[in-house]
């Protein structure tokens, strides 16, 4: 063979040792690019430079980055990869990325977080089960698509990420836009387009939310449970579709349709659905709790609202609400116009409904049992005799003769627990009139009125009879003065004083006029006496609940 130039065989060697080098840096750059620091294990986050196809851990379909909040999160992939870091455990606080067909399983005490794009984030807890469907697409809106066989998940898709607002500082390859180039005429080309929604299934049910925050439980022995926390949430089961407004809550028995929506509270859950579901904070391992996840109602009132002992405003009040402040309602009244709850001090009450803003319609929430009204205060009439010293008068005590300033009256009836305990001894009556001899003003004569005009301390069917013109003798209370002198009968009748027999500072023919009883101190029973209702705050003495 001849021997070739000795000057060119030396440039050929040079040159190839040159791309033999080239070739080695670049491998070692495109490694570098792709593989985790071994020397970042330790519960700081691992970050991938670059996702593309080729990384060690990205899905080169579309990837969902995975966090593991808390240990004991196990991730694998439906397309094995040659590097057996991308299945497993995660450590805490370690990152991957997962695609369509991946399986993540949280058990025990584990916790993690999927962030998908646009700011779309899900909270996976213990003893769950997910893996990430294909996409959909459904009236030109894009929807993640998630399967979750069991266990809990939270939603948060209320805090999606402006379009074009990016952190990544990396220059982007699009290049600028001309200047010179003509104004776009397409109408739709100037649409907001709609952010992607989220699709969560189960095998009861389908969840979709195109933004806010709901939060699902699937149990595949029990039902799957949904909880609209912010936004609507459109639950479908068995070709049938409820939209559960925020503050409120469904769920889905298997081969069953959706139950109609029901307030989001403690109390509505517990009354349908009885111990089935425990609490928010033994699903979340205590990273969510009741009051994250179920509805409350605030004061709506620019002066505060009040908290009653009862479902009327005749209670007494416990507590006021200031504005704006949280109030836990969890029952009702029958009506439906008082709402029993807790405050934010830790009061219980009821509250009217006018000046509370609840999420949800009251309708929804259990009945709570009436409670007996309160005790009545006694109303104390030295005018008015009381027989068993109690503080009430005989004409107003429920067992006239047994005290119980109570008043307590568990059954309604006419007569107060105390004579329903034990019979009451009847006490003697001589003239049949109900009134006993020991009280009767008249014990001769039936009155069972007590009528006493001339304030003798006798009562009127026992005053002597008295004459008018004509000699004739009558019994007749407002002409019992007449003047009889000349011996003719004649002479002008002369009316007696007026006469406030029962104390309450209207005098008995003006009870007569107002029709008020004029042996009652005050007729309606709500505490106030019948003049001081008419003349001091202009109250109706006939009407309880006009009380001042």
């Amino acid at each position: 063979m001849a021997k070739g130039n000795p000057l060119i065989d030396r440039w050929f060697r040079a040159a190839a040792s040159a791309a033999l080098v080239c070739a080695l840096a670049a491998s070692q750059t495109q490694t570098l690019r792709g593989a985790p620091d071994p020397s970042n294990r330790q519960g700081a986050p691992v970050t991938i430079q670059d996702t593309t196809a080729d990384d060690r851990c990205s899905d080169p379909l579309g990837s969902v980055e995975l966090l593991a909040e808390v240990d004991e999160v196990v991730v694998t992939r439906e397309r094995p990869t040659d590097d057996d870091d991308c299945d497993g455990r995660l450590p805490e606080n370690e990152r991957r990325f997962i695609g369509e067909g991946d399986t993540v399983e949280v058990a025990d005490d584990g916790r993690a977080l999927l962030e998908l794009d646009e700011g779309i984030r899900v909270n996976l807890f213990h003893d769950s089960l997910l893996s990430l469907g294909p996409d959909s697409t459904d009236e030109a809106n894009l929807r993640h698509h998630t399967l979750l066989e069991r266990g809990t998940l939270s939603v948060d898709a209320s805090t999606q990420e402006d379009e074009g607002s990016s952190d990544d500082p990396r220059p982007s390859d699009d290049p600028p836009p001309d200047e010179d180039e003509p104004p776009n005429d397409d109408p739709s080309s100037g649409e907001d387009e709609q952010p992607p929604g989220v699709e969560v299934e189960t095998d009861e049910a389908r969840i979709f939310a195109d933004g806010g925050r709901f939060f699902v439980h699937a149990d595949p022995e029990e039902m799957t449970w949904v909880v609209a926390i912010d936004g609507d949430v459109d639950v479908v089961a068995e070709d049938e579709t409820v939209s559960v407004r925020a503050g409120s809550q469904t769920w889905v028995e298997r081969n069953e349709p959706p139950v109609p929506p029901r307030p989001a509270t403690r109390s509505v859950t517990e009354e349908w659905l009885g111990e089935r579901f425990p609490s928010i904070d033994d699903l979340t391992n205590g990273h969510l709790d009741d009051d994250d996840v179920f509805a409350g109602c605030l004061v709506d009132s620019d002066t505060g609202w009040n908290l009653r002992s009862g479902p009327d405003t005749t209670y007494s009040i416990q507590e006021l609400m200031p504005p704006d402040a949280p109030f836990h309602s969890s029952e009702r009244s029958e009506s439906g116009e008082w709402l029993f709850g807790e405050t934010e001090a830790g009061g219980e009450g009821w509250a009217n409904e006018e000046g509370v803003n609840c999420p949800y319609e009251p309708e929804g929430l259990p009945v709570r049992a009436q409670v007996a009204p309160p005790a009545p205060t006694p109303v104390p009439n030295p005018t008015l005799p009381d027989s068993d010293g109690d503080g009430w008068a005989d004409t107003l005590d429920n067992c006239p003769f047994v005290p119980n300033p109570g008043q307590e009256n568990g059954d309604g009836d006419t007569y107060g627990d105390a004579c329903d305990a034990a019979p009451t001894p009847t006490p003697p009556d001589g003239d049949g009139d109900g009134i006993p001899d020991a009280i009767d003003i008249c014990k001769s004569d039936p009155d069972p009125g007590q009528f006493d005009s001339d304030g003798d301390g006798q009562g009127d069917e026992c005053d002597a009879a008295i004459c008018i013109p004509g000699g004739v003798a009558v019994r007749f209370a407002f002409l019992r003065q007449v003047n009889c002198g000349g011996g003719d009968g004649g002479g002008d009748p002369s009316p007696p004083p007026p006469v406030d027999s029962d104390g309450d500072g209207l005098f008995d023919d003006e009870e007569f006029d107002y029709g008020t009883d004029p042996s009652l101190f005050d007729t309606d029973f709500d505490g106030y006496g019948d003049g001081e209702e008419l003349f001091e705050y202009g109250t109706d003495p006939l009407d309880s609940s006009s009380a001042p």
